[in-house]
């Protein structure tokens, strides 16, 4: 058996419940201590109504939201898991607010559902992948392969038209985007300016979408597990897509907005993600986040920062299942790329990047199917012979 294979707990876990067990966080890096005066507001021009206690006396504020998510640190790294949904639970990028990339600030409208007991989990982007979705593989002779899992034809026809959509639309936004930024003048001095200059398509995520739809269909997965893990991975894949054509929908002049909006057909009102913003970019893009209408979470320090205790609230659980699964984590052939799993041992802050750019973790303990390795040996090999 593989060795240093992670497994998850036997029981589903919050924050809150684990705090006692979890290891510490480490102790902030030492810094100047602060003159004494009165505590900064947030630069706000309406008072907060919802704020979430977080470690190490931070502070969680909620701005163009009602939901409130607890503090994922106090779990640690090694409470990554699958749940029993195929989801990440209190690490999940497409259901849980994640620290703010400049990069990919859109990622504050990557759709999700407002609960995981909600009707909208039942919506096509959001619906938990069935079995009777599926049709056993079929094997040189004929014969079917019960062990096998193929999306079936109107599952494969409802995905590809979902993907061709978003694929279309993506196009479209970035080249409006493109045209309105060179025929609009804007003061290098603002945040939109920034914003435009830092902020990348999702080319990343708009390739794992395309290619986990055809890994469903053609593929033939050996199990059901992975078969679960790649149906998240194109569901959460192309949330990101969707997340960058609705803020294009939102950022751009008003001229090229309404022009992108006409493409985008009517779909059911979902929640967004949000973002989290903290230290010096709460200055910079707080309140451009909430102009445009983004979920946006404020972590701060209440010895820098006036909270109001009157908004204090306990934390909401996860968007998705918290139970943990252990067939969905302990999978012992992973016949798909590692950084379609959930990582293993890596600080929550960076599990968006992973599972954002398809990048796997240098020297984790998961590794491939031998079916998988051989391959990969097969295709280096004739590399080097060409």
């Amino acid at each position: 058996p593989p060795r240093n294979v992670q497994r998850p707990p036997k029981r589903a876990l919050s924050p809150t419940a684990s705090s006692s067990r979890a290891s510490p966080p480490p102790p902030p890096t030492q810094q100047a201590a602060k003159p004494p005066g009165p505590l900064k507001k947030l630069p706000l021009d309406f008072e907060p109504k919802l704020a979430i206690p977080w470690a190490n006396n931070h502070v969680l504020v909620c701005i163009n939201t009602d939901y409130g998510p607890g503090d994922p640190a106090l779990l640690g790294p090694e409470h990554v898991y699958t749940c029993d949904d195929g989801n990440w639970g209190w690490h999940d990028p497409g259901r849980q607010p994640q620290p703010l990339d400049p990069a990919a600030l859109y990622l504050a409208f990557t759709p999700t559902p407002d609960a995981a007991d909600s009707a909208m989990t039942r919506l096509p982007q959001f619906r938990e992948p069935r079995k009777e979705d599926t049709v056993p593989g079929v094997n040189k002779k004929g014969r079917a392969q019960e062990n096998v899992f193929l999306s079936c034809d109107e599952v494969h026809k409802e995905r590809e038209e979902e993907f061709r959509r978003l694929e279309y639309l993506l196009r479209a936004a970035v080249g409006l985007f493109h045209d309105a930024m060179a025929k609009t003048k804007h003061d290098k001095a603002t945040v939109q300016h920034r914003v435009a200059t830092e902020i990348r398509p999702p080319y990343a995520a708009a390739s794992i979408m395309k290619r986990s739809w055809g890994t469903l269909h053609w593929a033939g997965l050996r199990s059901w597990p992975d078969y679960m893990v790649c149906a998240r991975t194109n569901q959460r894949s192309s949330a990101f897509v969707t997340a960058y054509i609705d803020f294009m929908a939102a950022f751009l002049p008003k001229e090229y907005a309404k022009s992108l909006r006409r493409l985008i057909p009517r779909s059911a009102k979902t929640s967004r993600r949000g973002v989290i913003v903290s230290g010096e970019q709460i200055n910079i893009y707080l309140r451009f986040l909430v102009h445009i209408g983004a979920p946006v979470y404020a972590l701060v320090d209440r010895d820098e920062y006036y909270v109001p205790d009157g908004i204090l609230r306990d934390h909401m659980p996860p968007r998705c299942s918290v139970v943990p699964s252990v067939p969905f984590s302990d999978i012992r052939q992973r016949d798909l790329p590692l950084s379609w799993y959930a990582p293993q041992g890596i600080d929550w802050r960076h599990i968006e990047l992973i599972a954002f750019h398809g990048i796997s973790i240098p020297g984790s303990a998961m590794r491939m199917s031998d079916r998988k390795e051989a391959d990969l040996a097969r295709m280096q090999g004739k590399a080097k012979g060409a």
